[in-house]
């Protein structure tokens, strides 16, 4: 086996996990949320965040590549955690996890090598 052949095999490994850590952290959220646990959710999207940092070189304003109404969402989440309104939170967690569910089922490999359509909904 090749060195390249180790590398590639390394990098599917490491993407994998990192995906499942994503899918774990916004599980996390969805079930905040769902407890009215706002504090819990904040600690959650932080969570999220930081993982999304390390699994990915997007912006931090761009979470979801390409898919904009996705990250308009998710900017609407933290938005509201942030002031404190679990309603509207809740509401624009599941606008997100609609345009997530959207998305992966017309899902194709984005060319510029974003995380465009994260699984987050395993």
């Amino acid at each position: 086996m090749s060195i390249t052949s180790v590398s590639s095999a390394t990098h599917a490994r490491s993407h994998s996990l990192h995906e499942a850590d994503l899918a774990q952290h916004f599980k996390a959220i969805g079930t905040a949320l769902q407890a009215g646990n706002l504090a819990g959710a904040k600690n959650a999207v932080s969570s999220f965040d930081q993982a999304l940092h390390v699994a990915s070189a997007t912006p931090p304003t761009q979470p979801f590549g390409k898919n904009t109404q996705a990250n308009i969402d998710y900017q609407n989440l933290t938005s509201d955690l942030q002031t404190g309104n679990l309603s509207s939170a809740q509401n624009a967690f599941v606008s997100l996890q609609n345009d997530l569910t959207s998305a992966s089922k017309s899902h194709s490999p984005p060319s510029d090598g974003t995380n465009g359509n994260l699984n987050l909904m395993a």
